[in-house]
C-alpha cells in the first residue's frame, strides 16, 4: 500500500501519518539512461531510482507516465465533446 500525501509504503488501508486512504500498487517512473539508450521503469521508492541496472549510469528523469498518442488518437479526441 502506498500514501500519496505522505509518500510512504504501509501494510494498510489508511495512512498511519495522515490517515488518508492508501492505493494499491506503488507508483513508477520512468527514466533514461543516455549510455545505454533505453528507458527504464524504476518504483518511486526504489533507493537508486536513478542508477541504470545495465550499465550502473546516472540516468535521466523523463516522466511519471509514458503513454504513446497516436495522430489518429489526438484527432478523436478532439472531436469528442468533454
Amino acid at each position: 500500500m502506498w500514501c500519496k500525501d505522505c509518500k510512504i509504503e504501509t501494510l494498510d488501508k489508511t495512512c498511519p501519518v495522515c490517515g488518508s486512504e492508501t492505493i494499491e500498487d506503488i507508483p513508477t517512473e520512468v527514466y533514461y539512461c543516455t549510455h545505454c539508450h533505453t528507458p527504464v521503469i524504476k518504483r518511486i521508492n526504489d533507493a537508486q531510482k536513478d542508477i541504470c541496472p545495465l550499465c550502473q549510469e546516472k540516468m535521466k528523469y523523463l516522466t511519471a507516465d509514458l503513454r504513446p498518442v497516436f495522430p489518429e488518437e489526438r484527432r478523436l479526441l478532439e472531436l469528442l465533446p468533454p
